[in-house]
């Protein structure tokens, strides 16, 4: 049953783990159709993007007719404000639907198992939705290490390119990481991103061969991480936000981060993130070198020394 005339209001922009909601629509995954899609009008859940799916979505439970149901996945949705049409997770991606489309109203769309819910009188219910803490602070840390060390690669990349980049990023540097970046994949335990320094790379000014010696990449790796220390270990600490902490799911967010030296990063980020780094841990990078012409870089938290 679907009963849709706004996007969702999300509210983990600004790190809610829990929120009451009321059930507007509910529907059959089609995919699985002993799973149950339920749309409520706002909620705390990150979804997996169907877009750029870096970030997996949130683990919790949702509480209906005081039974505590486990959330298997959430989604995107997309629901055709004239037509009811919906559409779920890859089928938006297949049709090319922009977030930014007046046409749609893009939903978040919690998974549960079918069989433990009743659907009579569902439509209205107001419910108590609550996210695993646990699991969303590991991935919240791990995207802000994505974002650190991508921000700290732009700065110690930049003696590689030979023509001026199309692209700097908002410290000012050349936006390695927007031209290269292939694939991003975010977990409990670090970040992975995948970066291709190939042929269109070269074309637009970046020495790809003398970047990827077993020196320059060793020497970059080194640098990066002293980068990445110095961010972390400052005593003044790094202050992040998400801008707007509340939003609907189709709105553009945006990754705000000041650094000890007042200066600020901003990045386009549909995720969640930390709100502060105070010198008690940093990020350490290693490089992988895949062919002559890939390379990953792993992202991770580990303790600061005394």
């Amino acid at each position: 049953m679907m009963k849709i005339n706004s996007s969702t209001l999300i509210h983990f922009p600004g790190g809610a783990l829990s929120g009451t909601a009321t059930i507007i629509a509910y529907k059959q995954l089609a995919s699985h159709p002993n799973k149950l899609i339920i749309i409520t009008d706002a909620t705390p859940f990150h979804p997996l993007d169907y877009n750029w799916p870096d970030q997996p979505s949130d683990k919790g439970t949702i509480n209906i007719h005081e039974k505590i149901i486990p959330i298997d996945n959430c989604l995107i949705g997309a629901v055709h404000i004239k037509t009811g049409e919906f559409l779920v997770d890859q089928e938006i991606k297949n049709l090319k639907i922009k977030r930014d489309d007046p046409n749609w109203y893009f939903v978040v769309a919690h998974i549960i198992n079918a069989d433990l819910i009743n659907t009579d009188e569902l439509i209205d219910k107001n419910i108590q939705l609550e996210v695993d803490g646990t699991y969303r602070l590991a991935l919240s840390k791990s995207h802000t290490a994505c974002h650190l060390a991508a921000l700290a690669l732009n700065k110690l990349t930049a003696p590689f390119w030979k023509k001026l980049p199309e692209y700097y990023d908002s410290l000012g540097n050349p936006d390695f990481d927007k031209e290269a970046l292939t694939s991003s994949r975010i977990s409990e335990e670090n970040s992975i991103e995948h970066y291709r320094c190939g042929k269109t790379l070269r074309k637009k000014g970046f020495d790809s061969q003398l970047f990827l010696t077993e020196n320059s990449l060793t020497e970059t790796e080194l640098a990066v991480n002293n980068q990445l220390s110095n961010w972390c270990l400052d005593k003044k600490g790094i202050i992040i936000s998400i801008q707007s902490e509340k939003a609907f799911l189709h709105e553009v967010r945006k990754w705000h981060c000041v650094f000890p030296d007042g200066k600020e990063a901003v990045i386009p980020c549909g995720g969640t993130h930390i709100k502060a780094i105070t010198s008690r841990e940093k990020i350490v990078v290693n490089f992988i070198k895949e062919n002559d012409q890939e390379f990953s870089m792993v992202s991770k938290w580990v303790a600061a020394s005394n």
